[in-house]
């Protein structure tokens, strides 16, 4: 009876590694074939399988059912598995021996985030779509941390010596505009992410402001940066030479003060038109600055750099949504005067 059950769980074994699920021809298995556990690819794989939300590429997804070979720290083949969703992928994934390796029995079937369906039929092919996964990911993350409304990205650091831009600091928006402030000018510009060659890039290009000498200012800044995210507060660009060091700012004195972005309900839904209190918003940006006024500030504020007519301050009605106001903090007995910006957004209310 034994020897019965023994030949009948053999030709059980028999029959589930036939047909279509016979493994790879063994004998061609090359390094090509299979790729490492500890390799960018089986990393990459391993990401789109994690359901854990911290880690997992949501960009792509594969559609199973699919063949895994499993091979030791020879080549030799072990075995093979049919995986039908990502817990058992990522199960199979977490359990290999580091000096492991897999391959994949194409093809196989993924769908973009785009809703885009891929059949994949290499190794290649498979790298080359999920690098490309993991670029838009960095992307998505780093464009996130840039553009929060309620934050700015202060100029901390630079490795040279250079401490001219001390204090300055950069104000993202989410459409790719910037606003750079630096020793009371603005500098309008772009701010653009990309990738090159697997490397995050990011290319800023400020205008001159038409009233102050902004050569000092366009000439350090307006390159292409290589970026290295540090933390989710700090970030390297470097460009030939220079190498600077921005950390991202979200604190104010007060928990409703949102620094240098004021909100204020449409007057009409959907015309982005909103009555917006501008002298409401002074302790917020002054104190943001660390600016101490006194009985001698003068507070005035302008739809453009040129500064020629001060806004009513109360109220004002945006001419755009959302819109830049330009203000200028003077001292009457110094004459000394402090520029910065503010934008207001007029926002749907129930």
């Amino acid at each position: 009876m034994k020897k019965l059950i023994h030949l009948f769980v053999t030709i059980l074994i028999s029959i589930s590694y036939s047909c279509d699920n016979e493994p790879l021809d063994v004998s061609s298995i090359t390094a090509d074939d299979a790729f490492g556990v500890n390799s960018e690819l089986y990393n990459g794989i391993d990401r789109i399988a994690d359901d854990d939300p911290e880690n997992n590429l949501v960009c792509l997804d594969f559609i199973y059912a699919f063949t895994v070979n499993i091979f030791d720290e020879n080549l030799d083949y072990v075995g093979l598995h049919i995986i039908n969703n990502d817990l058992e992928f990522s199960t199979l994934l977490g359990s290999l021996q580091e000096n492991y390796s897999i391959s994949v029995s194409y093809p196989i079937t993924s769908v973009t985030d785009e809703g885009e369906t891929v059949e994949i039929t290499s190794n290649e092919e498979l790298k080359e779509i999920i690098d490309l996964c993991l670029e838009d990911e960095v992307l998505n993350t780093c464009n996130g941390m840039l553009t929060d409304e309620s934050c700015v990205w202060n100029v901390i650091y630079y490795e040279n010596g250079n401490n001219d831009f001390e204090n300055a600091y950069f104000d993202v928006s989410d459409i790719g505009t910037v606003m750079f402030n630096h020793e009371g000018s603005a500098y309008d510009g772009t701010w653009i992410t990309f990738f090159i060659e697997n490397e995050l890039h990011l290319n800023i290009s400020l205008q001159d402001n038409d009233d102050v000498d902004g050569t000092n200012v366009t000439d350090n800044w307006n390159f292409d940066w290589k970026v290295t995210i540090l933390d989710f507060e700090n970030m390297k660009l470097e460009s030939e030479d220079n190498i600077f060091f921005i950390q991202k700012e979200c604190e104010t004195d007060d928990e409703d003060c949102n620094a240098f972005e004021f909100e204020a309900c449409e007057l009409n839904e959907g015309e982005g038109i909103a009555e917006f209190l501008l002298e409401d918003y002074i302790e917020c940006f002054t104190n943001y600055i660390e600016y101490e006024t006194s009985e001698n500030t003068i507070i005035t504020f302008y739809e453009d750099q040129s500064g020629d007519i001060p806004l009513e301050t109360t109220p004002y009605l945006n001419i755009t949504n959302p819109q830049t106001i330009y203000v200028e903090i003077e001292d009457s007995e110094t004459a000394e005067i402090v520029s910065t910006t503010i934008k207001l957004t007029a926002i749907e209310c129930e």
